[in-house]
């Protein structure tokens, strides 16, 4: 698992170079840290997400040899896009750490005062345990990925960024172009830029079944680059 968790920290450093994140956060108090500080929680959030991406019992999104590499990268990406991995939305430090005040962890899961996921995790469960804020938002990955199936491959994630798979409107204002559909493509394009970064490392345990999507751009359905 070492191998994975280095590959997810080194695409994490070219995603988000340590000292520009450390930067970024310092107009937020909760969020200011050092590179040093950043790059620890690097290490961390990448353990976490290899941890719940190769864990044979968690069924990957993606199918193929690389499915659960696609997978990770999604789950970074995803995270990253959410949240920028910024210090208080990791940890839940402050105010400004709930955005909405209801988004959770890295993952911006949805949660409601007294409210829990459906695996009876609590917003102060997510931000304590990253396992379980990547666990909850895969899971719920899942559902977007199921309830836009119709969808091609780059919209599969509007209900996870919306709530909805095709709702046109935003702020009130409608769109020619659902804003899911946005959302989701800059995720997924996120997603894929990381797969294509770095040679992919072995997986610590061969683990082929349960694939829960099958990318139909791409015949080799063993990432989620997916053919143009």
């Amino acid at each position: 698992m070492q191998a994975i968790t280095t590959w997810l920290v080194a695409l994490m450093v070219l995603l988000s170079p340590p000292d520009r994140g450390a930067a970024a956060g310092r107009f937020v108090p909760d969020a200011v840290e050092t590179t040093e500080q950043r790059l620890e929680r690097y290490q961390g959030i990448a353990d976490a997400v290899a941890k719940v991406a190769f864990d044979p019992a968690e069924k990957p999104l993606f199918g193929g040899k690389n499915g659960r590499h696609a997978t990770a990268t999604l789950l970074l990406g995803l995270s990253w896009m959410e949240s920028g991995w910024r210090r208080d939305v990791d940890l839940g430090l402050g105010k400004e750490a709930r955005g909405s005040g209801m988004d959770s962890c890295m993952m911006q899961i949805r949660l409601g005062r007294g409210e829990t996921t459906a695996e009876g995790w609590t917003w102060q469960e997510l931000v304590a345990d990253r396992e379980k804020c990547f666990r909850a938002g895969l899971r719920i990955a899942r559902r977007s990925f199921s309830a836009c199936r119709s969808l091609p491959i780059e919209h599969r994630l509007s209900a996870y960024a919306t709530g909805s798979c095709s709702f046109p409107m935003t702020d009130g204002i409608v769109r020619s172009t659902p804003v899911g559909h946005t959302k989701s493509a800059s995720r997924i394009a996120v997603a894929r830029k990381l797969l294509a970064r770095l040679a992919l490392p072995p997986i610590p345990q061969s683990d082929e079944q349960g694939a829960t999507t099958k990318d139909p751009q791409d015949p080799s359905a063993g990432s989620v680059r997916g053919a143009p």
